[in-house]
């Protein structure tokens, strides 16, 4: 392999700061496992709906169909939509135009229609009120522990959005439904 590929390779399959692409491909694939679970849950044969083989977009559709506790313009459903598109972007595009600022944008309207705002990095005077507070030694194992946890707005979002999914279709700890 020519240094050009490899390094075109390794650059790709390399996580790198601030790509959002693990968090998207892992939240759209849980996200997926939760539409299909409430369905095989909801059919009255399971195996069938199984057999179907739906697409995302397709399990979806068919999910809000099914979904009779949620609105039809809840912004749950526009979110999972938008997630299926930045999706099949990053599955069909090896370096898709404009993903930092469609994820950001996706990002932003999920975190704005939870209604909880992420909140502001802290500042100098902030960090040192902190320190002083709590002391050095405590803050710096803190600092420490989350240090490897470094997680986006785009993490936090999908976080948020998958919460939503799983209250909004009635799962349970177990991963049961509400039964209708």
């Amino acid at each position: 392999m020519s240094d050009h590929f490899t390094i075109r390779f390794l650059k790709s399959v390399t996580p790198q700061p601030g790509d959002p692409t693990f968090s998207i491909l892992k939240t759209h694939l849980l996200v997926e496992d939760l539409l299909r679970t409430f369905l095989e849950q909801r059919a009255a044969n399971p195996a069938a709906m199984k057999k179907a083989k739906l697409t995302f977009a397709q399990a979806l559709q068919v999910t809000r169909a099914f979904c009779t506790d949620v609105d039809q313009d809840h912004w749950i459903w526009k979110a999972m939509g938008n997630l299926n598109k930045l999706r099949n972007d990053l599955a069909h595009k090896l370096e898709p135009e404009e993903l930092h600022s469609t994820a950001e944008t996706y990002a932003s309207n999920i975190l704005t229609s939870i209604g909880i705002p992420l909140p502001k990095p802290l500042t100098d005077a902030q960090r040192a009120e902190m320190v002083e507070a709590i002391g050095t030694a405590v803050y710096a194992e803190a600092v420490e522990s989350f240090a490897s946890a470094s997680y986006s707005r785009v993490d936090i979002a999908n976080s948020g959005l998958y919460g939503a999914v799983l209250a909004a279709l009635g799962f349970d700890e177990r991963g049961g439904i509400r039964t209708i």
